[in-house]
């Protein structure tokens, strides 16, 4: 009697469950062929629309429709929604495959938004007009504006000087059939020049070349990197001076790449300690290690910085501590207070500033 009963709990288990390789070998097939239901027999089948419009099936082949327990190719809709639709323009369903047709299907493909290739002619997407090349990707990135033999090709010096290319890296003027770097000018205009001293035309690209070149750079105000030596900008013997007497970066780093802190002396002598209470040096910069030093600074007579807090989540936090204010006795003494009633302490997303006193108080002057 056991025995029989343990049959039929088995044979109903059997009936309500699937069995575990039907249910493992469906989570494939549903996820590459929309069969996501399992069957008696161990096959799997589709059952709504939504497992072939979600399954790679649907992406990949355009087989997005549901019929008879499966997913079919059966529209141009279909098509649409294929990855080969969005790459080539196969858009639209003839004699059960997906086809470039019309000027419509090439206008929703890749080769349009890349290379202007916009226009259906002979059975495949052209170039067919200057139009279709100032819409492309290839127009902003390369100065492929007009149409020229049958491609986008830049055809003057506006429309290299409409691009990434010269922007970043100088290659601003048109010549044989391109846009490059023609003059130091071109090279002037670019980041390149901006960051790192490239400013100086060599050749088709743009260089360091001097020290007027990484005078002219970021590099040289942020760093110290400001004398040329081999082909870059490094800090010189004399190039601390500034970052000096301002941030307290007097020494020259290993690899002169940078201006940095030496000492506690350092910071003392320069500008930041006054006005920010930044006297301690940590990790070549100097930064606010002691209550007394945020309480003599400017900023606490200004912005009412006058104790020592924590910096999580503001640009400092590499110091991990800043001088700014924690009560409202801060800023009623500051002079943020006497001249725009900034009186409160509230805590941004800069950490804690004196703003008004109202319940959503605001800094004007930020």
């Amino acid at each position: 009697m056991q025995q029989s009963l343990l049959f039929l709990v088995a044979l109903c288990a059997g009936a309500f469950f699937p069995s575990l390789a039907s249910t493992q070998e469906c989570a494939w097939e549903c996820e590459v062929d929309g069969l996501c239901t399992p069957t008696e027999d161990d096959g799997c089948i589709a059952t709504t629309a939504e497992h072939c419009e979600n399954a790679e099936c649907c992406s990949l082949e355009g087989r997005c429709s549901f019929r008879q327990q499966a997913c079919y190719l059966l529209s141009s809709r279909d098509c649409a929604r294929s990855n080969d639709c969005l790459k080539y323009g196969y858009c639209t369903l003839s004699n059960g495959e997906c086809i470039c047709a019309s000027s419509d299907d090439c206008a929703r493909s890749s080769f349009c938004l890349q290379d202007g290739r916009c226009h259906f002619q002979d059975e495949e997407c052209i170039v067919g007009s200057d139009e279709d090349c100032a819409r492309s990707r290839a127009c902003l990135e390369e100065g492929a504006c007009h149409l020229v033999d049958g491609r986008c090709a830049p055809g003057n010096d506006e429309d290299c000087r409409k691009t990434r290319a010269c922007l970043e890296f100088g290659f601003c003027s048109f010549a044989d059939g391109a846009c490059t770097a023609l003059s130091d000018a071109d090279c002037q205009r670019s980041r390149a020049c901006q960051d790192n001293g490239s400013c100086t035309r060599a050749g088709a690209f743009c260089m360091v070349a001097s020290d007027q070149d990484c005078a002219r750079a970021q590099g040289c105000l942020r760093d110290g990197r400001c004398t040329y030596d081999g082909g870059i900008c490094k800090v010189g013997p004399n190039d601390c001076q500034q970052l000096c007497s301002a941030e307290g970066r007097c020494v020259v780093e290993f690899g002169a790449m940078s201006c940095v802190a030496g000492s506690d002396d350092d910071c003392k002598n320069a500008s930041i300690c006054k006005q920010r209470g930044a006297c301690t040096v940590f990790d070549g910069v100097c930064v606010p290690r002691d209550e007394d030093a945020c309480a003599a600074s400017l900023d606490c007579a200004h912005k009412g910085a006058c104790a020592l807090v924590r910096a999580e989540g503001t640009p400092n936090a590499k110091a991990e501590l800043i001088c700014a204010p924690t009560s409202d006795k801060h800023c009623i003494r500051s002079e943020l207070c006497r001249k725009h009633d900034l009186c409160c302490v509230v805590f941004s997303e800069d950490g804690p500033i004196c703003s008004d006193c109202s319940p959503s108080g605001s800094d004007p002057t930020r």
